[in-house]
């Protein structure tokens, strides 16, 4: 995870992600968080902050993730 050619920004939401997730099947956290990640890899600027916030905050998608 958190490949080195992400943004910071993008690395910081990966971690906030895999935090949230902590509590989560570890199978359901990995594919999400390499969906995520595929999700995010190029982005930067504002395209970057768009596709964050239709993502939603990490605590959320953990916990429909959980679901």
């Amino acid at each position: 995870m958190t490949a080195p050619h992400l943004s910071s920004t993008a690395a910081h939401y990966l971690h906030e992600l895999d935090v949230a997730l902590s509590n989560t099947d570890a199978r359901v956290r990995s594919d999400l968080l390499d969906e995520v990640e595929a999700a995010l890899d190029g982005l930067d600027g504002a395209g970057l902050i768009e596709r964050i916030e239709r993502i939603g905050d990490p605590r959320f998608v953990a916990a429909e993730a959980g679901r």
